[in-house]
């Protein structure tokens, strides 16, 4: 963006002023440094007549220093901005390749670990594949998409109910509550996309009832913190990312109306912590880590959250000293015994499109000849699509024949394992072949059911058996 700021303005002044004939006003600006203002005091006097002139060319002067300075208050906003997007991104790629690698410690140990016939695991992004598809964050493959349009200015946040409070009232840092620094009780932080805003929604629990009184807020229990965000678009939208910092809150209920509000429809099977890593490992029927979650397109939605934890927050209210009736203060009291379970919203991004079949083939994925072959993978299909299709079909491609198969940590039925073996054996789930695993090339089809919402595939892992020894 160009800049236009202090000197921007004083420059255009100064101009005019030449234009004006003002020439000793355009030479003072000019002479001064640039952070001078323009105008200086002007003196009037109750018993002398008011120099017209002098006070037009002051309030000139007057504007002319507001507009310089609302000018560059936005130009910082926007240096501001871009640094803190620099910043973000590169975090952003040092934060990717410290996952991973954590990652391939963790395949190495837990995929490796569960099915000992593999040695090594290789994580395949979306620069293995070509063909006609679409991904997010690099990782994530999903249907094709022309064109993705965000449609968050679109949103509305109608309501929040759940059983605690929203916001960060009571948390106490460094001798101040934060609440007064920022108010995460600003449904707004939800729909923003600004990278330093969140929106929070709080519980208070404690099993200790010494005080003799406790804020109203605070609950003699240990119930997690519960609540649900409802909101319309003035658009039909049917998918979401939902981005949270923190990775044990879970989301327990979906739920659309097709009737403007007046009723709605569950359509989310599970209680999921959308971004729990470790979960990728036991359950592959979602995508863990995207936040991505799809339902029917619908213009009013309401989405169910929970937290799973307590946070590390020192808690703290106030009330009124009164042991000098004279002279009331108010007084801190630290509540190191009441624990904080809190919802984080960082954003809720929409996403809309139309979507159709996608396709995607990998190059050679085999270098050395192996004894066995597999693909690992996390699928997200949306619960509402019907069940008498194939929506993700992967075909191995190993030795010059395809073979239909699914991800070994799949439920589904079918082929998990190409294995290279003399013996042929009876296992349901492995095709023998008599020749060592010399080529592989791994073809995917991601269907959709209506266009409007699509299945989702991340993790997506080649794991490799033992070199083969001739």
């Amino acid at each position: 963006m160009e800049y236009i700021g202090i000197k921007t303005i004083k420059d255009a002044y100064i101009d005019q002023l030449l234009t004006d004939n003002r020439i000793d006003k355009a030479n003072e600006i000019i002479s001064n440094n640039i952070d001078v203002p323009i105008f200086k005091n002007l003196e009037i006097y109750a018993e002398s007549e008011p120099d017209i002139s002098s006070i037009n060319n002051s309030l000139s002067d007057i504007t002319v220093d507001l507009l310089a300075l609302d000018k560059e208050f936005v130009a910082i906003a926007d240096k501001y901005e871009t640094l803190m997007d620099n910043i973000n991104t590169r975090l952003e790629a040092v934060q990717e390749e410290l996952l991973i690698e954590e990652n391939r410690i963790k395949d190495l140990n837990i995929i490796c670990g569960n099915y000992n016939e593999f040695v090594s695991v290789k994580t395949l992004n979306y620069k293995y594949f070509s063909g006609n598809f679409s991904y997010y964050d690099n990782y994530t493959f999903y249907a094709y998409n022309n064109s993705i349009d965000t449609v968050n200015d679109a949103i509305k946040i109608i309501d929040v109910q759940g059983n605690g409070f929203e916001g960060n009232k009571y948390v106490y840092k460094d001798n101040i509550f934060l609440q007064e620094l920022i108010d995460t009780s600003n449904r707004e932080y939800m729909i923003d996309e600004h990278i330093s805003t969140a929106y929070e929604y709080s519980r208070l629990t404690t099993d200790n009832n010494n005080l003799k009184e406790y804020p109203k807020d605070v609950n003699f229990d240990s119930e997690e913190a519960l609540c649900t965000i409802s909101l319309y678009s003035n658009k039909k939208i049917g998918s979401m990312k939902v981005k949270t910092d923190i990775d044990s809150i879970a989301i327990k209920d979906i739920l659309y109306s097709n009737d403007n509000g007046n009723t709605y429809i569950s359509c989310w099977n599970d209680e999921i912590k959308i971004n729990d890593l470790t979960e990728i490992y036991n359950d592959s029927n979602y995508v863990y880590g995207t936040g991505i979650i799809c339902f029917p397109t619908t213009q009013y939605l309401k989405i169910t959250f929970k937290s799973n934890n307590t946070s590390d927050d020192s808690i703290a209210f106030t009330t009124l000293d009164t042991t000098i009736a004279e002279k009331p203060i108010d007084k801190i009291i630290s509540l190191p015994e009441v624990k904080r379970h809190v919802i984080k919203i960082n954003s809720l991004n929409i996403l809309s499109g139309k979507y159709t079949t996608a396709t995607m083939q990998t190059q050679e994925l085999v270098g050395d000849p192996v004894e066995s072959i597999a693909i690992f993978a996390s699928e997200y299909i949306p619960s509402f699509f019907p069940d008498n299709e194939e929506y993700i079909k992967y075909t191995l491609s190993v030795n010059g024949i395809d073979y239909n198969i699914v991800p070994i940590n799949s439920n589904r039925e079918g082929t998990k394992v190409i294995r290279f073996s003399d013996i042929t054996s009876s296992d349901l789930y492995v095709e023998y072949i008599k020749e060592s695993i010399k080529t592989a090339k791994l073809t995917i089809t991601i269907n959709t059911s209506d266009g409007t919402s699509t299945p989702y595939i991340s993790n997506l892992k080649i794991c490799y058996g033992k070199a083969y020894k001739k």
